[in-house]
């Protein structure tokens, strides 16, 4: 049976949590109730929190409402340390969560998804006019032709919603990821591919790329992978295909 991508790869518990100020945001959920007694912001928040945190589909733009109720609580932690009269502990905090709020800046801006910009920079300085390119990943993983600028032919599995219970290309892609690739490949003989990683670990659609004549041209680091088989620590990368 041909493994769901999704399922191999991502069993694990999402959440949003607040990295860095973690302590002073939850000190300032204790604070907030010891002195105030008021639930019903903190219900509304830890509520929707817990709504989200549920929910399947997860985007950082659901969070942007709630910003500044976890700026208020991190400053709420903040004062009700500094009554306490615990300056140490609130210089230490704050070091803390700007160093790992710097870190975790550092990594998203030049590490987190580089390989969409490699790969796509390569297609924009050596694809003609001529090729085609398939992106065998989730809709808008990658940038297209605002960033390309060339008449170059792309497509990539359509993700628009649907109600009706059937699944989109991009759900067909992630629970069958070879019978998809195939299909897409019989339907038209791209030059080039762009794929993910996870899906050439698989033997059969290796061998299926390899049986169309595509050979990997570039490789780039796209995001960590942990696998709660192994409980190992590895990556994934975003792969760029040409047929010989």
């Amino acid at each position: 049976r041909q493994m769901c991508i999704r399922d191999r790869y991502q069993r694990r518990v999402h959440g949003y949590i607040i990295f860095g100020y973690l302590p002073l945001f939850l000190t300032g959920i204790f604070g907030f109730l010891r002195r105030e007694r008021q639930w019903d912001l903190l219900g509304y928040f830890l509520g929707a929190l817990a709504f989200l945190s549920i929910n399947a589909h997860k985007e950082e733009r659901f969070l942007v409402p709630f910003f500044p109720i976890v700026l208020f609580l991190i400053v709420y932690g903040v004062h009700y340390l500094c009554a306490k009269r615990k300056f140490g502990v609130v210089r230490l905090l704050l070091f803390i969560g700007a160093f790992l709020n710097l870190v975790l800046a550092s990594y998203s801006i030049f590490l987190f998804k580089r390989g969409s910009l490699d790969v796509m920079h390569h297609v924009r300085d050596n694809l003609k006019s001529h090729d085609s390119l398939y992106i065998f990943a989730s809709c808008h993983q990658t940038p297209f032709h605002a960033f390309i600028h060339r008449p170059i032919d792309i497509e990539f599995p359509e993700c628009v919603p649907r109600f009706d219970g059937v699944p989109t290309e991009s759900q067909l892609m992630e629970k069958v990821p070879y019978f998809f690739i195939e299909q897409k490949l019989n339907a038209k003989n791209y030059t080039h591919l762009v794929l993910l990683s996870t899906f050439t670990e698989e033997n059969e659609t290796a061998t299926l790329l390899a049986s169309r004549g595509y050979k990997i041209v570039l490789s780039s680091f796209y995001k960590p992978r942990f696998d709660t088989t192994t409980f190992s620590l590895g990556t994934i990368e975003l792969q760029l295909y040409r047929r010989r």
